[in-house]
């Protein structure tokens, strides 16, 4: 969670999945304080966390209508799946597959 006072301004959530990897999940930002490097603090600290715990990979699923999030996530080098290995999705908006394997 980021915290600017008493005020909640961003999130992330790494979930366990069955392999052993970690999902990033409920990334996000308020409105208000998007572009001040908060997402990729966020971010970072769930790569540090993965690879404290000896996580071999990070998966996330988005959509393809935040363009700067995914840019975030190219950065920080994680990789678009192909469709082969895509899995059926609980999120009904996701349309953009991503992974990092941390091995």
């Amino acid at each position: 969670m980021a915290v600017r006072g008493d005020e909640r301004i961003g999130c992330c959530a790494p979930i366990a999945v069955k392999d052993g990897s970690l999902e990033v999940a409920k990334m996000a930002v308020k409105e208000s304080e998007r572009g001040q490097g908060i997402g990729g603090k966020l971010l970072d600290c769930a790569i540090v966390c993965a690879r404290n715990h000896a996580v071999p990979r990070l998966y996330l699923e988005t959509n393809n209508s935040p363009p700067n999030a995914i840019r975030l996530y190219e950065s920080a080098v994680f990789e678009r799946l192909p469709g082969e290995r895509i899995q059926p999705s609980p999120y009904a908006r996701a349309n953009v597959y991503m992974e990092m394997n941390l091995c």
